[in-house]
């Protein structure tokens, strides 16, 4: 997956969770889809981070 389309996909879930977290504060409840909408957000927040972050854990092979 795409650095572009991965921030599409954040995008397109946020609006869904910002939508379904009004009618939960309307309902009173925090409901499953919330739940599911949040936990998908952040397994692609993590994955865009990973993408995003240049690699710069190179072990050294110096000898002290």
């Amino acid at each position: 997956m795409d650095t572009k389309q991965l921030y599409k996909d954040m995008e397109t879930l946020r609006e869904r969770l910002n939508l379904e977290l009004e009618a939960c504060l309307e309902n009173g409840g925090m409901t499953l889809e919330v739940l599911d909408l949040s936990q998908k957000l952040d397994d692609l927040i993590v994955a865009y981070m990973r993408l995003d972050k240049p690699q710069t854990n190179i072990e050294s092979n110096e000898v002290a």
